[in-house]
């Protein structure tokens, strides 16, 4: 085995397992609370709560991860904001003609 492998992944998976761990605690109460609210009678109902509970839980996922300062989370999370962040066109140099 490689030297040092282990504690390469140790702390990554310790802090993906708590943010599982704290997803699936704020699923399980979202689904607790809004199961007394409305009857699942109904598909619509049923998928209504799994989807908050589902949403619920990935947020309090994410908000551990970035709390814990995970380093795959920041990259993750840096890329995506590079590609959806607005860039300013940059001015044409004065030996470039505007083309119109």
């Amino acid at each position: 085995t490689a030297p040092g492998l282990a504690t390469t992944l140790a702390r990554p998976l310790l802090q993906g397992s708590l943010a599982a761990v704290v997803g699936g605690v704020v699923s399980y109460g979202t689904l607790s609370i809004t199961g007394g609210i409305a009857p699942l009678t109904t598909s619509v109902s049923v998928f209504t709560q799994g989807v908050l509970a589902g949403v619920l839980g990935m947020a309090a996922a994410l908000v551990t991860l970035a709390l814990l300062k995970n380093e795959e989370f920041s990259d993750i999370y840096g890329a995506v904001h590079r590609l959806v962040s607005v860039r300013t066109a940059l001015a044409p140099s004065a030996e470039e003609p505007v083309q119109l």
